[in-house]
């Protein structure tokens, strides 16, 4: 299994790759790549936001407000990463969105639509 910083460089590779101007089949493949990926980090962001159900009720416990204890999540370890996995996992959605939209542009060129 990779490590974090191993994940995080792969994806900004695929990404590189895809933005050079990738051939369709190519394309589709780091589409797929990225959405395998995608579950990983999904998994790992689902992971800690049930964490987060349980930690934030002590949290709550010593916070004056809704809003305080919030501000303590995000202030530990596993609230800063649930805030980075959050962010990855949008860009993720916005890089695959447009992977898709290219290769419908391809299809589209492939039989003289456009």
């Amino acid at each position: 299994m990779e490590n974090q910083k191993q994940v995080d460089e792969r994806i900004k590779e695929l990404i590189i790759q895809a933005a050079k101007g990738a051939s369709p089949p190519d394309l589709a493949e780091i589409g797929v790549k990225l959405s395998g990926y995608y579950a990983l980090l999904g998994e790992e962001f689902q992971n800690l936001i049930v964490f987060q159900a349980d930690r934030w009720l002590e949290l709550r416990k010593d916070a004056k407000s809704d809003k305080m204890a919030d501000r303590l999540w995000d202030a530990t370890d596993e609230g800063k990463r649930s805030n980075v996995l959050r962010f990855k996992l949008k860009y993720l959605e916005r890089v695959m969105a447009q992977i898709n939209r290219r290769l419908r542009v391809a299809e589209g060129e492939s039989f003289n639509r456009f």
